[in-house]
């Protein structure tokens, strides 16, 4: 096996498995950002993005960490397997006795060497042209930051929480918290949050707080006015009119009547 050397197989065995792994995982990962992308823009044309890295931060995030690994930069696991596939080409070039072998290797490292330039350059330009810059059409200005199930997919279950006054369904991971009332519109304590609020979850209690003060939370409560409703017509706004908060038991409240 491997000109008698056991060690040349376990090494070319292990970049396979390990460069395989790792590229599954990353293709995955960069599969579901573009989705994400394509969600939030309404288009595949990456000359018509730019700048979304303000718009979609997580998405940004992850596809930073997918292209750098497809890539095999440093502190990523393209790289590790990059890495032992060399050493098992240099091992074996270095031991074997043919000049033909040794050639054939010679060969392989420079095809492994624009392979991985090419790649760096495909992605480089992806993430700069998509990402960063300037926009270059009106389609970056309805982009947005994907929703928890879409953002979980890529890897944040473990690392974002889902907190909201509304209703889901059961298609979800990680922490996620729902039914929240009274909810914001009817002016309950989440629509008194404001960005860097700290909000401390204690699952096995069944505990949840906000870290601000009541003083606070009242100055924010007095400044608070209800938003206009985003459904004016139909069963929707039949609905918010006639149904009172889930605090009070989502119960039909006609006028007129106690």
């Amino acid at each position: 096996v491997a000109l008698d050397r056991p060690y040349l197989s376990v090494v070319a065995f292990t970049a396979v498995l390990v460069h395989s792994f790792a590229h599954s995982l990353m293709k995955c990962l960069l599969f579901m950002s573009a989705g994400a992308v394509m969600h939030a823009t309404g288009t595949r044309n990456v000359e018509l993005l730019g700048g979304l890295l303000k718009k979609m931060p997580w998405t940004a995030a992850f596809t930073l960490v997918g292209s750098m690994s497809l890539a095999s930069l440093p502190f990523t696991g393209g790289l590790v397997g990059e890495w032992l596939t060399l050493q098992g080409m240099m091992t074996l070039a270095y031991e074997s006795g043919t000049p033909e072998l040794r050639l054939l290797v010679i060969f392989a490292f420079i095809l492994l060497g624009l392979t991985g330039a090419l790649a760096l350059g495909c992605f480089v330009r992806l993430y700069g042209v998509t990402f960063l810059g300037r926009r270059r059409s009106n389609l970056v200005l309805k982009a947005h930051e994907m929703p928890f199930t879409m953002l979980a997919g890529m890897g944040l279950d473990k690392d974002v929480a889902l907190l909201t006054d509304g209703r889901f369904s059961g298609a979800t991971r990680g922490a996620c918290i729902g039914h929240i009332s009274p909810e914001a519109r009817e002016g309950g304590n989440i629509a008194l949050i404001e960005e860097g609020d700290i909000i401390e979850i204690n699952i096995p209690k069944r505990s949840l707080n906000v870290k601000v003060s009541d003083k606070e939370l009242e100055k924010r409560r007095a400044k608070w006015k209800c938003p206009p409703p985003k459904v004016k017509t139909g069963y929707l706004a039949r609905y918010a009119a006639l149904v009172s908060s889930a605090a009070e038991g989502a119960i039909v409240r006609v006028p007129g009547e106690e």
